[in-house]
């Protein structure tokens, strides 16, 4: 019944596991009962699978999903032909960042959930090529000083590779869109 059900696109499964075949009576995650990348003990796990034919469009919904769970007004940003959502405030009278270049940053980054799974308050040198395309698409388009939000859909962010914290949980699934906001403080073009 399941093969049949998720062979074709727009075929989808719901999955209702009890807990003893899942995480048991220990669950999984870090943090207290109040954190949202837990899953305590004796819970039992409701699941949607669905077949997904068109990636792009999907990616679409969520990030339309993502702005209005987290209060997000889409039109305050530009939707690049791409995918990428850009808002970006300030003057425009910094150096404009290019490929290749580094630069110093503070920024950021959300996952679906709006967790926030990497950040740097106090600034991190970087370089252009080492980014994901989708903050690479943004870099182009903003100057130092400029305070920068993206809303990165899946194929130009981390796609297909999910991001793993150093206690191997995963913080960044597979095909998921992500919020990444930064500010450049110094800028080195090449």
């Amino acid at each position: 019944g399941i093969y049949n059900a998720l062979k074709n696109k727009g075929g989808s499964v719901r999955f209702l596991i009890p807990s003893r075949l899942a995480y048991g009576i220990n669950g999984t995650g870090s943090g207290s009962v109040e954190n949202p990348n837990r899953i305590n003990g004796n819970q039992c796990l409701d699941y949607w699978v669905r077949i997904v034919d068109d990636q792009r469009q999907y990616d679409e919904l969520a990030i339309q999903k993502f702005a209005a769970r987290n209060s997000i007004t889409l039109s305050e940003y530009t939707r690049s032909e791409s995918g990428l959502y850009y808002k970006i405030t300030g003057l425009d009278t910094g150096t404009l960042v290019k490929n290749p270049s580094s630069f110093n940053m503070v920024y950021a980054i959300k996952n679906a959930n709006n967790v926030t799974v990497n950040e740097s308050t106090s600034g991190v040198t970087l370089q252009y090529e080492d980014l994901i395309r989708g903050v690479q698409d943004g870099l182009t388009k903003s100057r130092t000083g400029q305070e920068v939000s993206l809303l990165i859909p899946s194929h130009l962010g981390y796609g297909y590779a999910s991001q793993t914290a150093t206690n191997g949980a995963v913080t960044i699934p597979s095909f998921s869109s992500v919020k990444f906001d930064y500010t450049i403080k110094s800028v080195t073009n090449y």
